[in-house]
């Protein structure tokens, strides 16, 4: 569980630090890669959930 705890933490401060509504998958993917975890969804999904999570990231 502090795997997936430690990617979801890592990502949004990734998320947070990019420009809004922009979103860096050469970074995500690193990220990913860091902790072993990928994304089943198709890619469209992706990255409309990334940019809901970017906007809650940055509302902080």
């Amino acid at each position: 569980m502090a795997n997936r705890d430690g990617y979801f933490k890592d990502l949004h401060v990734l998320l947070k630090a990019m420009p809004p509504g922009t979103i860096d998958m050469d970074l995500v993917e690193v990220n990913e890669q860091r902790y072993g975890h990928r994304y089943a969804d198709p890619p469209e999904i992706v990255q409309r959930w990334l940019l809901d999570e970017q906007r809650r990231a940055q509302a902080v």
